[in-house]
């Protein structure tokens, strides 16, 4: 009886080690990720398309909410349902903290299906928080853990982590509907999911039968049907027609999202390939690890699909220039490759060593090493490390107090001329702009339209950089504008009032003005 109760005491012990284990895993990639974002760099484009749900005659005709109506609208509901309950900010700070425990559970519960201990989980942790020895980096600019504000790229990720680790235990249905809410969620990512762990289902159609396989088809198709539908919508509305090549799209406004980033990002990618490799074939030399040699082999094939994935993804964009594989962007889940390499290195260092106590040693040693690299790396110069909410509003900002000011003090019944490089002026002030470079379409549909806005705000011509090369150059030329020229848009898209900054010689009444910028009435 005491040996029941005992042994009941250290299950106890050792989930809430566990929990604690997870708790401070979440903690480390929040700190080390910048905080929790709120208003800033994608939900710049997020937030008004769920005002608009809540309110629909939020911004009504808005030409930015239009382009970005469908954008991750699952997960925009998701949000609007959030905010009902919670208020915006609060259910944006919730969110943000629930996506990266979510992460940290998926992550502990694959270490544990393979059999690591808990400190070794702590150790891909401190790597992936870090980026250590690119953990959680991959071949293009998104990184695993993403930015400090939420979206769905943080919830995907953690949904593909809790794909592999069904598919090792080979249950087969919840995996595959759970990749269909990954679709669900984010279309790239859920899809190159769906593609890349493919085969663990294509060897087993002969197991499943046509039943099976139906149902499975079913599950995987039923939460992702909203995504599909959506993509219907915009077919309809001109998703993959357009005079403007996609080429040159994607050259202008995010070649960083096709392109390999560096030779270093190719290298690293590579070597966390080689380890799983490696890791496959020395575990299934071992007589007593057959098991853990099957499920990291199971991780080898789906990684090892993906780099197939890469590779057509690369001929499209680099040698047949025609990008229509490459916009589905099989290079979004490449840092799934390093999160995984991170976990085979950590088995196998495990592994070698011949005693525990050295083992914990080692892995502590790791650790340090991680927060050392973390600390001094050149990341923490462009993502200050932070525990804590970081609102867009509360930055001390010309840009910032601008755009607040007219929030509380700019008239609402009509659009605002502003320079087009800068992010986040609609989300600020609650006010219709003509357009925004960060604000972009998906695929073809409003293409043409937003090409002639900032055409219209650049003075007619577009600057020739790559990416976000071109957001300077925009400001500039829509500094340049004459006052004739601003009242000519004024009359095209029935805009009262400019944010015009102050090297703009261009004469009007302002009504309010700060070092950098004056908001002016356009008459």
């Amino acid at each position: 009886m005491n040996n029941q109760k005992d042994s009941n005491h250290s299950t106890l012990i050792s989930r809430l080690l566990d929990l604690l284990s997870i708790f401070a895993v979440a903690v480390g990639m929040i700190y080390c990720n910048g905080g929790i974002g709120i208003g800033s760099s994608n939900h710049v484009g997020l937030l008004p398309v769920v005002r608009r749900i809540l309110d629909p005659n939020y911004l009504p005709g808005d030409f930015n909410i239009a382009l970005r109506f469908y954008h991750h609208r699952a997960f925009a509901y998701l949000v609007a349902g959030g905010s009902a309950l919670l208020g915006e900010d609060r259910a944006l700070a919730v969110l943000g903290v629930l996506a990266m425990l979510a992460t940290s559970a998926a992550l502990f519960g694959l270490c544990s299906q393979l059999g690591g201990a808990r400190v070794g989980f702590l150790v891909i942790g401190a790597f992936a928080a870090t980026r250590f020895l690119w953990t959680g980096k991959g071949l293009e600019a998104n990184e695993f853990l993403g930015d400090p504000e939420v979206m769905p790229p943080h919830l995907a990720h953690a949904l593909a982590l809790l794909v592999l680790t069904l598919l090792i235990k080979e249950r087969f249905r919840l995996a595959i509907f759970l990749t269909g809410v990954t679709i669900l969620l984010h279309l790239q990512i859920g899809v190159t999911l769906a593609l890349m762990t493919s085969p663990l289902y294509i060897v087993k159609l002969r197991e499943f039968g046509w039943k099976e396989t139906s149902l499975l088809l079913g599950l995987a198709v039923i939460p992702a049907s909203p995504a599909l539908w959506h993509v219907a919508q915009m077919l309809q509305q001109g998703l993959a027609s357009s005079p403007i090549s996609s080429a040159y799209y994607i050259d202008f406004r995010h070649p960083h999202h096709f392109e390999l980033s560096s030779v270093a990002a190719a290298f690293w990618v590579a070597s966390h390939l080689v380890i799983i490799a490696l890791a496959y074939f020395s575990f299934r030399q071992s007589t007593n690890a057959n098991a853990l040699a099957l499920s990291i082999g199971k991780l080898l094939i789906c990684c090892l699909s993906l780099a197939v994935l890469c590779l057509i993804h690369f001929a499209d964009y680099y040698l047949v220039k025609n990008d229509k594989l490459a916009q589905v962007q099989f290079l979004r889940l490449t840092p799934l490759v390093t999160i995984l390499g991170a976990i085979c290195l950590v088995l196998l260092v495990n592994r070698w060593l011949p005693n525990r106590k050295l083992a914990v040693a080692v892995n502590l040693a790791l650790i340090i090493a991680a927060a050392v690299w973390g600390w001094h790396s050149p990341r923490r110069a462009e993502v200050p490390y932070y525990f804590g909410v970081k609102r867009f509003a509360d930055e001390p900002s010309n840009w910032v107090n601008a755009a607040l000011w007219v929030k509380a003090n700019g008239p609402r019944d009509t659009v605002y001329l502003v320079p087009p490089g800068r992010n986040g002026f609609s989300v600020l002030s609650e006010r219709s702009i003509v357009a925004e470079f960060k604000l972009n379409p998906d695929g073809s549909r409003f293409l043409a339209e937003w090409f002639e806005r900032l055409r219209d705000l650049s003075g007619g011509e577009l600057p020739t950089g790559r990416g976000f090369e071109n957001r300077r150059p925009l400001d500039r030329a829509f500094a340049k504008l004459t006052r004739e020229q601003l009242l000519a848009l004024s009359q095209k898209y029935n805009a009262r009032y400019a944010v015009l900054h102050k090297d703009s010689k261009a004469q009007f009444e302002v009504v309010y003005q700060n070092k950098d910028y004056r908001v002016v009435k356009l008459q």
